[in-house]
């Protein structure tokens, strides 16, 4: 490829897969729980999850899963996939679900053809397809040096919701050669609750419903440099990571060295990347809300989810410690997929933990496991409910008029608001005001479920989310009464300015992205020089092989070749938090957008420089 193209290829993909504006906002309408019934445990979390979520009745999924940590892909399809569907499509919410949540005990891991995917990224991909054929069942990664993730992630190009798709890259072996193709994306963001125990893994829960209550974790946010040059190749990313919540008024961010035993704070997050952690994790005070990510390979491989011992560091150990959010993987996955330190902005700005951590993965259908509960959002200020002629545990005999009015605490207005009556859609608004006529069928412990979310922020406010809030109330109907609503309809429907704008400067434009994508065959990976997270050279995490740290793990295609861990290319420091494809894996229009300052100078310089060395 020349130097001409390489830029080009390099400009493209910046501008074709900026992340932009989000509206996955995981809530009770559109989150479903999956549980092993086979395990008491597992079903009562579950449960516990619903009525703290107030979930209607039909999103939990109560499916005979086997208890081991890994599932063929044929029970896959059979015991968790294809149940999970139809439990779904009873519940009428098959094409309203936006987010999954595991429970402990639901396998970890999904035996694909060529290696294992984590069960959480194989569920994920659900409706996915390349060249008209669903990806379920495809090789999640390809071998060049290393077995290597293929899928690159298309949630961050664009808005989400509910049966969205995008599209996006992956990567394959052609006679020696690595080439790309295109595919379609077609989601779900699939976190777990999950940790040493069933109370560890409630622990996800509550440290998100008291953040919430509080506002958000006041604590500090610290970015502590990797141990190694492997595993701190998302180091680069911290200066800007730190700019940006300091714009946000956060004055407690840190960049940290590492320090294995550093002890005696308060942490609403912590980032760092190693295979050994000593006091750190259990000598510090985490947060409600805290979000934590390390970089490192086997951090949720099933031995960590033990009651005792553990492969490398332990996520589990941070469910312990009462973190709200934990990221790792179930298997080796190469240090070139693991999530962006931008995720704390986009939390800060509002963002669920579901769509902070999945938007800024840079693939998917892999080995990325995400604890939490999605709908934890304790930095976004939700829209508020206020119902008229009604109220919590009432009981209605006969139709009856109500009014429901949302107001937005941003003044972003309300973009939706829907009413739910046990889990079926029986009025929807546009404003922030519904009027509708009640009438309950003749039955106790009705579930009356009531859903806003917010407009789209625009000028200057940074909160480019779109959150939800919602009230449920349980009521009872009885038989008798009229059928029809006779009264006059109550009070007149007030009217929110749709946005406001603020004095706070906007450092993060928000952009619709252009759809123009092309596919041409790439080289293989390791030519590309590229300044993102998952740009970073694949390598190996695992230090040289310790009996003690392998000997549970039985080898597969990732695991069977870490004599030793590869140097990492130099990285240079970006405050950036667009994340680019390898570069090769695009072709560029000559229709796309005008090009930035900055990239139009280095262009002309570059051409110039080229012309000058032509013989």
């Amino acid at each position: 490829m020349s130097k001409m193209s390489f830029f080009l290829a390099l400009v493209c993909t910046t501008l074709l897969l900026s992340p932009s504006t989000a509206k996955a906002v995981p809530g009770p309408d559109s989150v479903a729980v999956i549980a092993n019934k086979n395990i008491p445990e597992s079903v009562t979390l579950a449960q516990t999850y619903a009525q703290k979520r107030q979930l209607p009745p039909g999103h939990v999924c109560l499916l005979d899963l086997p208890t081991q940590n890994d599932m063929t892909l044929a029970a896959y399809r059979a015991k968790l996939l294809t149940p999970f569907e139809a439990c779904l499509k009873k519940a009428g919410i098959l094409k309203r679900v936006e987010a999954v949540l595991l429970i402990r005990g639901v396998p970890l891991r999904v035996s694909l053809p060529g290696g294992r995917a984590s069960l959480a990224a194989t569920l994920g991909i659900w409706k996915s397809t390349a060249n008209n054929k669903p990806i379920l069942g495809e090789t999640p990664g390809y071998k060049n040096k290393y077995f290597a993730a293929s899928y690159r992630n298309a949630f961050r190009s664009g808005p989400f919701r509910p049966e969205w798709t995008g599209k996006g890259f992956y990567y394959y072996i052609d006679n020696g050669s690595t080439k790309s193709g295109q595919y379609t994306l077609a989601p779900l963001l699939v976190t777990m609750l999950n940790g040493r125990s069933y109370k560890d893994a409630e622990k996800l829960l509550q440290s998100a419903l008291d953040a919430e209550k509080n506002g958000g974790a006041k604590g500090r946010f610290l970015l502590m440099d990797g141990r190694d040059k492997a595993r701190g190749v998302l180091d680069r990313e911290y200066d800007g990571v730190i700019q940006q919540l300091k714009q946000r008024g956060l004055t407690d961010v840190v960049r940290q060295p590492f320090n294995t035993d550093l002890t005696g704070l308060s942490l609403a997050a912590f980032i760092t990347g190693t295979a050994t952690l000593g006091k750190t994790i259990e000598g510090n005070t985490y947060l409600p809300g805290s979000l934590t990510d390390n970089l490192t390979s086997f951090g949720a491989v099933p031995k960590n989810f033990a009651a005792s011992g553990q492969s490398q560091v332990s996520i589990a150990r941070w469910v312990a410690k009462g973190v709200a959010g934990a990221h790792g993987t179930t298997d080796e996955p190469l240090n070139n997929v693991f999530p962006s330190r931008y995720l704390l902005v986009d939390y800060v700005d509002g963002s669920t933990l579901a769509e902070a951590y999945h938007r800024r993965m840079p693939y998917v259908y892999w080995r990325n496991l995400v604890l939490g509960d999605p709908m934890a959002a304790p930095y976004a200020r939700k829209p508020t409910l206020t119902i008229t002629g009604l109220k919590d545990n009432d009981s209605l005999t006969g139709a009856k008029h109500i009014q429901i009015t949302a107001k937005d605490p941003e003044k972003r207005g309300i973009a939706s608001l829907t009413l739910y009556v046990n889990n079926k859609q029986v009025a929807h608004s546009k404003t922030n005001t519904l009027q509708h006529c009640l009438l309950l069928p003749t039955q106790k412990n009705i579930k009356l479920l009531v859903v806003a979310q917010a407009a789209q922020a625009t000028g200057s406010n940074r909160r480019k989310f779109q959150p939800k809030g919602w009230t449920q109330l349980t009521l009872e109907g009885k038989a008798g009464g009229p059928k029809t609503c006779t009264s006059e309809p109550i009070t007149e429907a007030f009217t929110e300015p749709a946005s406001e704008t603020t004095n706070e400067p906007n450092t993060e434009p928000i952009t619709e992205p252009t759809s123009e994508t092309t596919t041409e065959r790439i080289t293989a990976p390791e030519a590309a020089t590229e300044t993102t997270p998952d740009a970073s050279p694949q390598e190996l995490l695992t230090e040289t092989p310790s009996t003690e740290a392998l000997s549970t793990e039985p080898p597969n295609e990732s695991t069977t070749q870490h004599e030793q861990t590869t140097d990492a290319a130099p990285m240079t420091e970006t405050s950036s938090d667009t994340a680019q494809p390898p570069t090769q894996g695009c072709g560029c229009s000559q229709t796309a957008p005008s090009l930035p300052a900055g990239m139009l100078m280095a262009f002309l310089l570059l051409f110039s420089l080229r012309r000058k060395t032509r013989p």
